[in-house]
């Protein structure tokens, strides 16, 4: 398996794991957006409060230039840490959700 198919497959794997987590106190929806096409990889939750449907981004990653940029992670356990589990060597994980000059001071991982 190629590099690309690789990461894809972790990805997939990760956000998909952190789609199944319920809270058990809420009504929470949750939406799993893959596209493998545009190497694009996003989880929502989609919740009612009164008349409104709130809507959050947990997380989003996407594969760029071959390398996995985190956008936005709001979970528990941080994304980054499952990537590096599964393989992935910091260079080629972007903490994108940093601007490039925090990202610049982060040792180990991708700057862009």
């Amino acid at each position: 398996m190629n590099k690309l198919n690789h990461y894809r497959q972790i990805i997939q794997n990760i956000v998909t794991e952190h789609a199944q987590y319920k809270q058990s106190h809420k009504e929470i929806e949750r939406i799993l957006f893959l596209d493998f096409e545009c190497d694009d990889y996003s989880l929502m939750s989609v919740e009612i409060k009164g008349i409104r449907r709130v809507k959050n981004l947990i997380l989003h990653l996407r594969i760029y230039e071959g390398k996995i940029r985190i956008e936005c992670e709001k979970v528990q356990y941080e994304i980054t840490h499952n990537l590096l589990d599964a393989g992935i060597p910091k260079e080629d994980i972007v903490l994108a959700f940093h601007d490039p000059e925090t990202r610049a001071h982060i040792p180990g991982f991708a700057i862009a």
